[in-house]
């Protein structure tokens, strides 16, 4: 749970999902190759253990959680992967912003892990902070919303100049009407129409006993030319573009059950799995959900995916990656239904109507199907929360 996974691409096209992190005592950087899209000689996937090296002034570099891993450059035989920010203790304690570089290496018949702590100017701008987003901008500016840092949640936005290291003073937004203070939301970069778009969260100083989620979305409008010049672009402006659960204003079909809003509650998981369409799934503290939704990007409305198969356990804090032969990888995270860590790594085929079946890695298609969540038990244990929120206060 709150461990970290990226994708990279290399240039010869061959896919690697880098898994690492998390609340464990295991610092090892997890490497699974996944070939080459499409390709007609597919070979069975691989997954490989790494004990990364280090470099730096900071001990146990590996041990963090809820940070962000971002993959930013890929050469012949290596991928870089930069980290920020997350907690280096137990008890949502220790927030950091330090910034990591990860670089794994295929060295022939063996890979390899390195850390390097990168030392960045402006320093005092990024605030420490855990379960928060980062979205790499034009391969160069790397954008951090939200999370969590001493005592609660935060929005403040700050941008990291990948090629300088530096971190941009100038404010990245401006107005009154911003979202709130958040963490455990997700984030998505819509270039088509300029924008970065953020859905739900939760507030609070941990992950189950205090605050509330919400299932707003949000967009922050990129000024035109950010591009060639980024500081002269700012600020932005945010915008909001659906109230959630409570917006009475949308339309029948684009209004949230109680059980959907679970899917944008916090610490879920999201991927953009085209140029117009948004998929989340899984989120909330209480109770977790296994529900899946889409978001269209285009038309700024929520949409209903028929999803079958076996339905993985409800959670939150877990990972998912995006893979663009139309899969969806998900591993690990924590059930409050049943109080555990969890260990399973799950696939989302988004083309069924193919008819193919997956079989790069084993799948045990005898494990149980688990229960979706109704709205009647969103509904129940978010009482049940309240009432209990109510208790430690009073």
């Amino acid at each position: 749970e709150g461990h970290l996974a990226c994708v990279a691409k290399a240039r010869t096209g061959h896919r690697r999902i880098v898994l690492t992190g998390g609340f464990s005592d295991d610092e090892a950087v997890y490497v699974i190759n996944c070939g080459t899209p499409w390709s007609r000689n597919s070979r069975p996937w691989t997954m490989i253990r790494t004990r990364p090296t280090q470099n730096g002034p900071t001990q146990n570099a590996g041990f963090v959680y809820g940070a962000s891993l971002t993959h930013i450059r890929s050469e012949e035989n290596s991928s870089m992967f930069v980290r920020f920010g997350g907690f280096r203790a137990g008890g949502y304690s220790h927030p950091t912003s330090m910034v990591a570089i990860l670089t794994v290496r295929d060295e022939g018949f063996q890979i390899s892990s390195h850390w390097e702590e990168k030392e960045t100017r402006n320093a005092q701008v990024a605030i420490p902070r855990a379960y928060h987003t980062a979205t790499l901008l034009g391969g160069r500016y790397l954008l951090i919303t939200g999370g969590m840092s001493w005592g609660g949640s935060i929005l403040d936005e700050a941008i990291l100049d990948i090629q300088t290291w530096t971190w941009i003073e100038t404010p990245v937004s401006t107005g009154e009407d911003k979202p709130s203070a958040r963490h455990g939301h997700s984030v998505v970069y819509d270039n088509k129409r300029n924008r970065i778009v953020m859905f739900g969260g939760g507030n609070g100083s941990d992950l189950l006993r205090s605050g509330t989620d919400n299932s707003e979305v949000w967009e922050l409008k990129l000024r035109v030319g950010w591009e060639d010049n980024l500081v002269d672009s700012l600020p932005w402006r945010w915008n909001k573009l659906h109230n959630g659960e409570n917006d009475d204003s949308a339309e029948p079909t684009n209004r949230l059950s109680s059980a959907e809003t679970l899917c944008l509650g916090r610490c879920h998981s999201s991927c953009k799995v085209s140029p117009d369409k948004v998929v989340i799934m899984f989120g909330s503290g209480r109770p977790s959900t296994n529900g899946i939704i889409a978001f269209d990007l285009d038309r700024n409305a929520f949409h209903r995916p028929i999803v079958n198969g076996i339905v993985p356990k409800p959670r939150f804090t877990g990972t998912a990656v995006c893979l663009e032969e139309g899969y969806i990888l998900t591993h690990g995270g924590y059930s409050t239904q049943e109080l555990d860590a969890i260990s399973d790594m799950d696939i989302l085929d988004l083309s069924a109507a193919l008819d193919r079946r997956f079989d790069s890695m084993p799948v045990d298609l005898r494990r149980p199907s688990h229960a979706e969540v109704t709205d009647a038990h969103a509904e129940a244990n978010r009482s049940y929360r309240s009432r209990a929120i109510f208790q430690l206060m009073f």
